[in-house]
C-alpha cells in the first residue's frame, strides 16, 4: 500500500505538474513522519526533499488544526494530493492533544472539509528550523551596529569602589542617554568593523557580549548598574545598549532566495579561518541586499591558484560546492548564518550562492 501511494504521488505529479522538478520529492520518501524531540524542520525538509529549502512550496498548512504553520514533537507528518498537487502537511497532532487526522479521502477533490477541533499549547515548544544550540548566543545577545550606534551607546566609567575590572554580581556607572530606571542593558565591547570584500563599502561592527545589567539609580547622564551576567570580564570603556532579547522564533522556514544573490564570507565566529559544519559565519549581505532569515545558501569553495606548467601564468580552479548555510538573523547590512552540511574544506573568503537542484541518492 505504501509503494503503491509513494508511486500514484510521484506519477501524478511528472503528469500533471510541469514544475516537479523542482519540487523534487525523494524517491524513498517515507508515507508518515513522526515528529521526535531534538528534529529540526531542516531534518524533515531534508527526508523528504531533494531541495530542503524549497519547503515553502510543498507544505500545506492543514486548516484543521491550530497554528498548521507549526510543527510538535509527536505530530505525524506525510503527504498528500491537494489541489492537483502532491503536498506535505500535518496528518495528526502529537498524543498529548486531541488528536486531529486529515485523511486522503477528505482531500481527494482538492477541498479539505473542516471539522470542529479545539487544540490548546505552547507555541515555545514548536520544532525549530535549525538546532537551538548552536546559535541561541547571537540570538540573545551578539548583534551588529553601525558606527553612528556605537558613538551613541552608553559606556562604563567606573566600577564601584574604583574597581577596573568589573563581573556579575557587581555595581558599575556608565555615562549616556537613559531610558529611566529598571531598564536592562546589554554590555559589549567594539569588535572588528567590516567592510565589504569587493566594493570598501563599511558594512558594521561586530558587538562582542560580555553581559547584561539592571538600571538601580540615575543622576544626570551617569547611571549605577547591577551587572546580572558576564560572559568576561568588563571593563572600562566597554558599552552598553537597550536589551533587545531575540528569541528563536519557530514560525521561520527554509526558503530560496532571490534569484542571482551572491556574496562572501567575512568571518567565522569563535574560529580563525577553517569553516566545518554548525559553525557560525558572517556574511556581506543583509536586508538591504533581499536577505531574509531562513534563505537558505550554497557555500562555494575557492579554487586552488596553480602554476600552468605550460607557460608557467599562475591560474585560480574552479570553484566547487563546499556546504550548505541558512541564514537566521539578519542585519542592515550583514547575517548570521549557520553551516548545516560540510561537503568539503571551506574558510573565509569563500562565496555563496542561490543553491541548485540537487540529487539525492
Amino acid at each position: 500500500m505504501r509503494k503503491r501511494l509513494i508511486g500514484l504521488l510521484l506519477a501524478s505529479c511528472i503528469a500533471a505538474v510541469a514544475h516537479a522538478d523542482i519540487l523534487s520529492i525523494r524517491e524513498d520518501v517515507p508515507e508518515r513522519y513522526v515528529v521526535k524531540s531534538g528534529d529540526t524542520l531542516w531534518d524533515i525538509a531534508e527526508l523528504f526533499l531533494q531541495s530542503p529549502w524549497r519547503w515553502n512550496e510543498i507544505w500545506y498548512q492543514n486548516p484543521q488544526i491550530e497554528n498548521p504553520h507549526l510543527i510538535f514533537p509527536g505530530d505525524i507528518i506525510g503527504l498528500r494530493w491537494i489541489d492537483g498537487e502532491p503536498r506535505l502537511t500535518t496528518l495528526e497532532r502529537g498524543l498529548e492533544a486531541d488528536t486531529v487526522r486529515l485523511t486522503q479521502d477528505m482531500a481527494d477533490d482538492g477541498v479539505v472539509r473542516l471539522q470542529p477541533a479545539v487544540r490548546y499549547f505552547n507555541v515555545d515548544q514548536a520544532i525549530p528550523a535549525i538546532p537551538r544550540e548552536y546559535i541561541q548566543p547571537f540570538l540573545n545577545a551578539s548583534q551588529i551596529v553601525t558606527g553612528e550606534e556605537l558613538n551613541a551607546a552608553a559606556y562604563v566609567v567606573s566600577g564601584e569602589e574604583g574597581r577596573i575590572v568589573i563581573g556579575a554580581g557587581d555595581r558599575l556607572y556608565a555615562r549616556g542617554n537613559w531610558a529611566g530606571d529598571g531598564v536592562a542593558y546589554e554590555l559589549f565591547r567594539a569588535g572588528e568593523a567590516y567592510r565589504d570584500p569587493v566594493t570598501n563599502d563599511f558594512l558594521g561592527v561586530e558587538a562582542i557580549a560580555l553581559g547584561r545589567a539592571e538600571m538601580e539609580a540615575i543622576q544626570g547622564d551617569v547611571a549605577k548598574l547591577h551587572v546580572v551576567t558576564s560572559r568576561s570580564n568588563i571593563r572600562l570603556g566597554d558599552r552598553l545598549m537597550l536589551s533587545e532579547r531575540t528569541r528563536l522564533e519557530p514560525t521561520f522556514f527554509p526558503a530560496t532566495p532571490p534569484e542571482g544573490m551572491t556574496g562572501q564570507i567575512l568571518s567565522v565566529v569563535e574560529g580563525l579561518s577553517i569553516i566545518g559544519q554548525f559553525n557560525v559565519v558572517l556574511l556581506n549581505r543583509g536586508a538591504v541586499d533581499g536577505v531574509a532569515t531562513g534563505h537558505v545558501f550554497d557555500i562555494m569553495r575557492q579554487g586552488e591558484v596553480v602554476r600552468d606548467p605550460i607557460n608557467n601564468q599562475l591560474i585560480r580552479l574552479p570553484e566547487e560546492q563546499g556546504g550548505m548555510m541558512m541564514v537566521f538573523r539578519v542585519f542592515d547590512r550583514m547575517s548570521y548564518a549557520l553551516v548545516m552540511e560540510a561537503t568539503n574544506t571551506m574558510k573565509v573568503g569563500d562565496t555563496f550562492r542561490v543553491p541548485s537542484i540537487r540529487r539525492i541518492p
